[in-house]
């Protein structure tokens, strides 16, 4: 007999699947459906043991101890990324070459292409703005 968890794992579950295996004939990227295909099937793998494993409280309390180190752990880097300064980003300029003396009429020379992800500090650096 399956335990009522587990049943609405299940349920919740297909209810992701169904849809998701029924889209990949016309997905524009049926790689990626299978890939979240994939990874749906996987975390309903991982649900079904984990529900499995949980039929005791010393497993319950060894589940949440780990749960808490892991929390701690993400919240020491989270907070250590916040109050550590961060490396200044500088703008990548490229500059293309101009165009041969023998350019047909109406054509001028291509612009430098900025790419960063700080526009306008960019801009304010080739004197712009």
């Amino acid at each position: 007999m399956i335990a009522e968890p587990a049943k609405r794992l299940v349920l919740l579950l297909l209810c992701l699947l169904i849809p998701g295996l029924l889209s990949i004939p016309t997905s524009l990227a049926p790689n990626k459906s299978w890939d979240i295909i994939s990874i749906v099937a996987l975390v309903a793998l991982a649900g079904l043991s984990v529900l499995y494993g949980l039929k005791h409280r010393t497993d319950l309390q060894w589940l949440q101890a780990c749960l808490i180190m892991v929390i701690a752990t993400w919240t020491s880097d989270g907070l250590l990324q916040a109050f550590l300064p961060p490396k200044p980003l500088q703008p990548l300029v490229v500059h293309r070459p101009a165009l041969p003396p023998q350019q047909p009429v109406g054509h001028a020379p291509t612009p430098a292409v900025v790419l960063s992800r700080d526009v306008p500090e960019a801009l304010a650096h080739l004197g712009h703005i």
